[in-house]
């Protein structure tokens, strides 16, 4: 099985408009990423396979982190090196890994990795939680973070069923109505008391 039918159904999971989902996602927009106020330089710029975020406040604006693992050389790299996981988890609420049945045990995974298994049904692959992922209280991400997300939605997404450009009403400099016809007054009166309905 190849990564890329694991990111499909990851990518299925996490349908617009309650997710944002992006494949292969870099940790920044430099060599550095922040940890508690300090600059870590990597050797190479850390990167996610995937990551998703949702955009609803009652679901807490969660955020997760999934890495992909197609093999058992490529999981056993990864256990060698916790260190690369670092970034994933600071910018996470969850992390997962994700593979083919039979790739990874329970056992194998460190205790703040979830895990999820692409299985074969008569319908199809689906993804099974066979550990759950524990929640983490984190920070927002970091403006570096933000920077490299900025960066590649104005580049465009290359894989089919992602964001591939700016929203026709962000074009051309045409203006948009944020308020949603909302007198100003009335949607500041509503930010301060709360979000607009």
């Amino acid at each position: 099985m190849k990564a890329d039918a694991l990111l499909d159904l990851l990518a299925a999971k996490h349908a617009p408009p309650e997710w944002a989902f992006l494949r292969e996602v870099r940790c920044g927009t430099g060599s550095h990423f922040r940890d508690r106020g300090r600059s870590v330089r990597t050797e190479v710029e850390n990167s996610l396979d995937a990551w998703a975020i949702n955009h609803w406040s009652a679901k807490h604006r969660q955020r997760i982190t999934y890495e992909i693992k197609v093999s058992r050389s490529d999981l056993n790299r990864e256990l060698s090196r916790p260190l690369k996981r670092r970034a994933g988890l600071l910018l996470s609420n969850l992390f997962y890994f994700v593979s083919p049945e039979g790739i990874i045990q329970p056992d194998d995974l460190p205790v703040e990795c979830g895990l999820l298994i692409a299985v074969e049904r008569p319908a199809g692959l689906v993804l099974k939680e066979l550990v759950p992922a524990p929640w983490r209280d984190t920070p927002p991400p970091p403006w570096h973070f933000v920077g490299a997300l900025a960066r590649r939605i104005c580049q465009g997404q290359k894989e089919e069923g992602e964001v591939a450009a700016a929203p026709p009403q962000f074009r051309d400099g045409e203006q948009i109505d944020i308020t949603g016809g909302i007198p100003s007054e009335d949607y500041v009166r509503q930010l301060r008391d709360g979000e607009p309905k």
